[in-house]
């Protein structure tokens, strides 16, 4: 899991230009690829407001506005690119390691893009919570007026870092070429999307065709919106066809080491191609040190012992409020970002493909006592099966979240006999799934709880958190687990591509809807914003009364660092592009690169 909870639910749409997309243009609201003669009404983003002070949560939980607090002044923070010192050490905590380094085979790597790079990344758009595309290995690319051929042009002069098997050579064509064709391949954990590709060739040393079956605006998106990283060929051959925890890149930070479970230590990569906005090269730190430190107590003591200067679990919004209280000039803000929360049932096994069941837990689920619980303050908001903006002009309040999303224990227990289940009880050999994280610990035993208290019993079991999330990507939790939603571009493409589709990496319900599938293929040659959003109602209504997850509400993410950390901007969009190479410490030694 991400160190911080970077996953969207507001958002806009924009219009963009279609065929030519260049570097920077566009929204994933709608594809990169639209003609431009298109005017159609843009919706309206709505500002980031907390539960108390006009957000839909304030129907839910009558509770006054907490005012007066740090977190009432947190905004997003602006790039700070003025002064800029260089040199020190970075000091970002991990909270999950992977046991190995490979991008193919195991895709929540959040660290990895401190030295891998893809073709393509997402950037915050400034006027929307949307992300765009934006080049990164490279510079342009075109687009196909048939929506098949995806053209694209490499920067010239990177470099590989300077370390065997690849000892600095310059990156080139073939090399991507190799990349995304291992992705294509049965066993890769980015199989689902790469299917889709008919040829992936490189023409000459700076250009990169991609050729798919079938026609889909929205390419950009589903081939480069994770961690489809660039690999140097020489490290696959050297490991056998597979990546250890030898991580060689193009990226700003080179490994200098890393241990599953203990963490990462990087140092500048002076090379590095990237510059920021005022021409100054990047990175600017020195050094980072990203130890593996799951515990929240400990964490919230680097963070007062001033050991710590970003990322970590500390146990939420309380937590939060009491280390700004301690740390007065820690520097917060509101990412304006919430990370999809709740239960997804498989529907491949019984009794969860009853649709009655589905919805009596729905129902089951006292969800204003579930945040009361999670946290006392009211900073938190609503999650939905898709971001409520590609489906209304203004946020949902609790009445309009569907019939079953409402605690309504008669009606389920009614729902329950229906289905089979005396006096609308059960008792299930079911195990709840969840990871060792402390946001899954604590929701877990949350869970069972709430459920306890209505007449459903059912044993909940632990797994480290790369094992869970190896098994959410392999779809191979047997019942129920804990959902996590990974939103990739946040358009609805991503959500019907990656969510309903029957074979998607996250359709962790393992939904198989006829009319469904035919609906994707749809959305994917979808460029109009008012078909946009009757797509989007469709989705909606068919996740809310098929109950196929559990939604609740979460906490509002806040980006926290030490005091003397400058321009970390917390990624709003910027999805597995490395934030790393931003920040640079206001007590650095240098002045100049």
């Amino acid at each position: 899991m991400r160190s911080l909870r970077m996953h969207m639910l507001f958002g806009g749409l924009l219009l963009v230009s279609l065929v030519l997309v260049a570097c920077g243009g566009g929204s994933s609201a709608i594809p990169p690829t639209a003609t431009s003669s298109i005017s159609a009404p843009i919706a309206t983003t709505a500002p980031i407001t907390t539960p108390g002070r006009g957000s839909a949560g304030a129907a839910a939980v009558p509770t006054a506005p907490a005012t007066g607090t740090i977190l009432d002044n947190a905004r997003i923070l602006k790039p700070e690119l003025d002064n800029v010192r260089y040199g020190g050490t970075l000091v970002q905590i991990r909270n999950a390691n992977p046991a190995f380094l490979d991008p193919k085979y195991f895709a929540q790597m959040d660290a990895e893009a401190m030295f891998y790079e893809k073709l393509a990344g997402w950037e915050a758009d400034p006027n929307t919570v949307f992300s765009r595309p934006i080049g990164v290995l490279a510079e342009k690319w075109t687009i196909s007026s048939d929506l098949k051929t995806y053209t694209f042009a490499l920067r010239k002069g990177i470099k590989w870092h300077n370390i065997a098997p690849v000892n600095g050579r310059e990156l080139v064509a073939d090399d991507v070429a190799f990349s995304l064709n291992r992705y294509r391949d049965n066993d890769s954990d980015k199989y689902f999307n790469y299917k889709a590709v008919e040829s992936v060739v490189a023409p000459d040393k700076y250009t990169v065709v991609i050729k798919l079956k079938e026609p889909d605006a929205w390419g950009i998106n589903n081939l480069f919106g994770t961690t489809e990283y660039t690999v140097a060929p020489e490290v696959v051959a050297e490991g056998n066809g597979r990546i250890g925890t030898k991580g060689i890149g193009t990226g700003p930070y080179i490994l200098k080491a890393y241990a599953p479970r203990r963490g990462y230590s990087f140092v500048r990569n002076p090379e590095y191609w990237a510059k920021d906005e005022k021409g100054q090269r990047l990175p600017y730190t020195d050094a980072v040190e990203s130890p593996f430190i799951s515990d929240p107590a400990t964490v919230m003591a680097g963070y007062r012992t001033g050991q710590i200067d970003l990322g970590g679990s500390i146990g939420g919004t309380d937590a939060l409020l009491q280390l700004a209280k301690s740390i007065p000039d820690i520097r917060i803000s509101n990412i304006g970002i919430s990370q999809e929360s709740g239960l997804s049932f498989n529907v491949l096994n019984a009794p969860w493909n009853d649709v009655r069941v589905r919805r009596a837990w729905n129902m089951l689920m006292d969800k204003e006592k579930y945040i009361r619980s999670v946290s006392s303050t009211p900073y938190w908001e609503y999650t939905t099966p898709i971001p409520w903006s590609l489906v209304s002009d203004e946020p949902f309040t609790f009445d309009k979240l569907g019939p079953y999303y409402k605690y309504n224990p008669a009606e389920a227990k009614k729902l329950l006999t229906e289905a089979g289940f005396p006096d609308g009880k059960m008792t299930l050999t079911s195990k709840l799934e969840f990871s060792s994280s402390p946001a899954h610990t604590f929701r877990s035993t949350l869970f069972q709880q709430l459920y306890k208290e209505n007449g459903i019993n059912f044993e909940i079991t632990q797994m480290d958190t790369a094992t869970y999330f190896q098994k959410w990507y392999e779809r191979s939790h047997k019942d129920i687990s804990l959902n996590f939603s990974n939103h990739g571009d946040w358009s609805l493409n991503w959500y019907a591509n990656n969510k309903y589709e029957r074979d998607a990496t996250q359709n962790t319900s393992h939904i198989d809807d006829p009319e469904m599938q035919k609906l994707i293929k749809e959305v994917r040659v979808a460029t109009d914003p008012a078909k946009i959003r009757q797509f989007a109602k469709i989705f909606w209504d068919f996740d809310t009364l098929g109950s196929y997850y559990i939604y609740t509400p979460v906490e509002l993410t806040y980006g926290f660092t030490a005091p003397r950390v400058r321009n970390y901007v917390p990624r709003r969009g910027d999805n597995f592009t490395s934030a790393l190479k931003l920040p640079w410490l206001a007590d650095a030694p240098r002045t100049a690169q």
